[in-house]
C-alpha cells in the first residue's frame, strides 16, 4: 500500500453551491508495465472539494435612511458578510405602496 499526498489549497472565498472538483487518474509508467505492471479497474478517483467559506449575505447598512423629497434620489449601502470568489449580482425594488402621506390639514 502507498499514501498519495494532495495539497488543498483554501482560497478564502466563497465558490458557490457547486462544490469544486478534481480527477485523480492512476497511470503505470513504461518501465513498471514491462515488469507486468498494470493499473486495475479502479484507475480514476472523484475528488470534491467543499467549500469551507459560507455564502454571503448581503443587506443594508444602514437599514433606516431619510431623505428629503426635494434631492430627487437616494444613495443607500449594500454590505456583503463575505468574500465570494467570483461577481455576482443583487436587485434592489421599491415596493409599491409603501411610501404613504400623513397630511392632515387645510386646502
Amino acid at each position: 500500500m502507498a499514501t498519495v499526498v494532495v495539497p488543498i489549497v483554501a482560497d478564502g472565498c466563497y465558490d458557490g453551491p457547486d462544490n469544486e472538483m478534481f480527477f485523480g487518474d492512476l497511470e503505470v509508467p513504461s518501465a513498471a508495465m514491462e515488469k507486468g505492471i498494470s493499473a486495475g479497474p479502479e484507475r480514476v478517483a472523484t475528488i470534491n472539494i467543499m467549500d469551507s467559506q459560507p455564502a454571503p449575505v448581503v443587506n443594508f447598512d444602514p437599514t433606516m435612511y431619510e431623505v428629503m423629497e426635494s434631492a430627487g434620489y437616494l444613495t443607500s449601502m449594500l454590505v456583503s458578510s463575505g468574500p465570494a470568489c467570483e461577481d455576482y449580482d443583487v436587485t434592489v425594488a421599491t415596493r409599491d405602496g409603501s411610501a404613504t402621506c400623513k397630511w392632515s390639514g387645510h386646502a
